[in-house]
């Protein structure tokens, strides 16, 4: 290979590389915190492109889990990805985070027509402590958004199964037996209604952090109000491992997105 051969490959991936770099966008300010995002788009934007509200996990407390391979994969089949963050524990405690994220719901309907999202497709999906966030979002009352499906991995769906979690303990501001009905409360399994969006569910059968009852509870939930829902068994992976090898599994789950009437 020449030596001008190999210029215009480095060329070229240097090209496809700023190309394919999200956006970032501010989508709130709140007590002078400025709530940021990386929007994922497609490379051929069109009309009515359906829109994922992605939600990171790192205990409540960081973002070690980013997301963004996850937002590659679902800009490669067609979707917008929104990659959003929220103010962490322990210095910020619950339900800060779940407003946090209901914030980008007014940012999304105001961008709707420079972005051309489609309002009538958009789902949610998180993984571990973002996961609990995205049920929660995707079961709120008092926003004006329609959720489409949401998508949960590695999810923590009853909080008084871990009454010892630190992690928890954090989010929360207070130990479990301080106040049982409070960790209760904030659980996803407690949000669970016969309005609750289509939901897939996938956890690795080996997670040693997030028990894989966590998701048959949450599955039995759904299943007892009538809502179509999907339970993934991600075998031989832990939690860790299902985040960063779950490709079947989130596969599997873009598929359910697909699935499912706006």
């Amino acid at each position: 290979m020449n030596l001008k051969s190999s210029l215009f490959i480095v060329i070229s991936f240097f090209l496809i590389a700023c190309s394919t770099k999200p956006v970032e966008v501010e989508y709130t300010t709140t007590d002078n915190y400025v709530l940021k995002a990386d929007l994922y788009l497609p490379e051929a934007v069109k009309a009515d492109v359906p829109l994922v509200i992605v939600i990171h996990g790192g205990g409540w407390s960081n973002r070690s889990g980013d997301m963004e391979n996850i937002c590659l994969k679902l800009r490669n089949k067609g979707f917008a990805a929104i990659n959003i963050t929220y103010r962490f524990a322990p210095g910020h405690h619950h339900p800060v985070q779940i407003n946090d994220v209901k914030a980008v719901v007014p940012w999304i309907q105001a961008n709707t027509e420079k972005y051309h999202f489609d309002q009538k497709q958009i789902s949610i999906w998180g993984y571990s402590a973002g996961a609990h966030l995205a049920f929660l979002l995707a079961n709120q009352k008092d926003i004006n958004l329609k959720i489409k499906a949401v998508v949960v991995g590695g999810i923590p769906s009853y909080f008084p199964a871990y009454p010892n979690s630190p992690l928890i303990t954090d989010l929360m501001g207070m130990k479990f037996y301080d106040d049982p009905k409070a960790w209760q409360a904030a659980s996803p399994t407690e949000f669970v209604t016969k309005e609750s969006p289509p939901t897939f569910i996938y956890h690795g059968e080996d997670d040693s952090l997030v028990g894989y009852d966590q998701a048959e509870l949450l599955a039995a939930k759904l299943e007892q109000v009538k809502v179509k829902h999907e339970l993934e068994k991600v075998h031989n992976r832990g939690h860790v491992s299902t985040y960063f090898f779950g490709g079947d599994a989130e596969d599997k789950a873009i598929k359910f997105i697909n699935s499912t009437s706006p």
